[in-house]
């Protein structure tokens, strides 16, 4: 009777838990710090970040990622050893990572295709996905992978809804990764309760800082209100009739709520409209990541710079599911509930 009970414990725990969800987590944010450490310290060389950056902006370095030293904290590479537990035993198995972030939304994500037979998993091009490419080509060289680890993009929302979001899904296990211009400063929020926000980092892990988060202010070419001064700074956005654009819940918003409450700020959970509103003349201007900005001002002549937004310069990381107290104590009671039964 005693081994039956054991044993449909045992059904019952293997059937709820998921530990690769749950475990190993922390081996993968290893191998994400060691590989951004070696992109950062060897900042010149053209697989690393100076060349990413240039591809794209040429000319522009409104948002230049930190120097190495400010990836050196646990970036040492894990025992390979370590990779054979959870999640990193599963992308190795797999041959590829997952990334989740919103797809298409230059120059970040472009030329987005499904892979053959999927119809979640795409590729794409872009600034943040050389980034991800050189980050697994890292990782798989230094472990000798038989062959280098892709990266495969999976759509997602910033937020839909409590249960759809893109930090939910992460932790849902979706994806990997969050690649996103994510600042890791930054607070979650609820659109439909502006009192309910917490700090990212108590939902999700992030890698050590690999970029600047500078942020942009872009003006487009709807008429001004009558007497309102020409938007040529961030404090001129503070007038009366101006509409500001924003991505909600992020420090953009923040920024414009604390620094322009004489003009109208206008949210959306979908960032990539911001742009294409103010190109529509719904919004006056708006603000975004700096890069963003840049890319936009350089593809769009209705479009026009207006300055760098102060005081909003979060470091950006990538979002890592945080490894589970329950996916963790789910493989203690299987070492346990199998201990019993060898003893019996």
């Amino acid at each position: 009777m005693r081994r039956l009970l054991l044993f449909a414990l045992l059904a019952l725990v293997l059937g709820s838990a998921s530990p690769s969800l749950h475990v190993g987590n922390a081996i993968l944010k290893r191998c994400v710090n060691a590989a951004l450490h070696e992109m950062l310290s060897q900042y010149d060389k053209d697989a690393t970040f100076s060349g990413i950056f240039h591809k794209y902006f040429p000319s522009t370095p409104y948002s230049y990622p930190k120097s190495g030293s400010n990836c050196s904290i646990g970036a040492t590479w894990p025992p390979r050893e370590d990779l054979q537990q959870g999640i990193m035993k599963e992308i190795m198995l797999r041959g590829y990572l997952l990334v989740g972030a919103m797809v298409p939304d230059p120059p970040d994500r472009v030329n987005c295709a499904f892979v053959p037979g999927q119809t979640k998993y795409q590729t794409c091009e872009g600034y943040d996905v050389d980034v991800v490419n050189a980050l697994a080509k890292r990782i798989s060289d230094h472990y000798q992978f038989s062959k280098t680890l892709k990266a495969y993009w999976v759509a997602q929302r910033w937020y839909t809804s409590k249960q759809d979001n893109i930090i939910a899904n992460l932790n849902n296990g979706n994806y990997d990764l969050i690649v996103a211009s994510m600042s890791i400063n930054g607070q979650w929020k609820n659109p439909a309760n502006e009192s309910e926000k917490i700090p990212r980092t108590q939902l999700i892990d992030f890698s050590c800082p690999y970029q600047n988060g500078g942020e942009a202010a872009v003006r487009g070419n709807r008429a001004l209100p009558a007497g309102a001064q020409p938007l040529d700074s961030a404090a001129r956005m503070n007038q009366m009739g101006i509409i500001i654009c924003v991505q909600h819940g992020t420090t953009m918003e923040n920024w414009a709520r604390a620094n322009c409450p004489m003009a109208t700020v206008n949210a959306t959970t979908d960032g990539t409209k911001v742009e294409e509103w103010t190109r529509m003349g719904l919004c006056h201007c708006y603000i975004a990541p700096a890069m963003s900005a840049a890319w936009d001002v350089k593809t769009h002549s209705e479009l026009h710079f207006v300055a760098l937004t102060p005081g909003e310069a979060d470091p950006y990381g990538i979002g890592i599911r945080k490894d589970s107290g329950a996916g963790r104590l789910s493989l203690g009671i299987v070492a346990l509930v199998i201990s019993l039964l060898l003893s019996l």
